[in-house]
């Protein structure tokens, strides 16, 4: 599951601006919190009842789909970033199998718990008109 971000095509901005090292930044924290999740260090909730995250809650956020299609997918999911710094949730595209990530967001903690709280409240909406 994780192979599918790491195959992902990045929207980088131009090599030296200082948006491109914010977003090297963020794509760092990504795949760290993606790898913190496989290694079980991630929880939707607090006590009494933790509930840990999964990457499938990451993959439905962003392509929609609870798993990967036997055959996988017609295309890679995009990974973009939003640059506004009033912005500190990811966002996605189903449709296009995009998500974006905040580059507002300078610490590693800080950037987990936005994306758990973005990612996990979110899930119930996905499928639902």
């Amino acid at each position: 599951m994780h192979q599918v971000f790491q195959s992902s095509k990045v929207e980088y901005s131009s090599c030296g601006s200082n948006n491109r090292q914010k977003e090297e930044a963020s794509i760092i924290m990504f795949y760290d919190y993606l790898q913190d999740i496989e290694d079980g260090k991630v929880f939707l909730s607090t006590e009494p009842t933790k509930v840990q995250m999964a990457l499938e809650k990451v993959l439905q956020f962003t392509t929609g789909s609870r798993s990967i299609p036997p055959l996988g997918f017609d295309s890679s999911p995009t990974i973009n970033f939003c640059h506004d710094p009033a912005v500190t949730l990811p966002t996605s595209n189903t449709c296009s199998m995009s998500i974006t990530l905040p580059t507002a967001i300078i610490n590693v903690d800080t950037f987990s718990s936005r994306m758990t709280y973005g990612i996990g409240n979110s899930l119930g909406c996905l499928g639902h008109v």
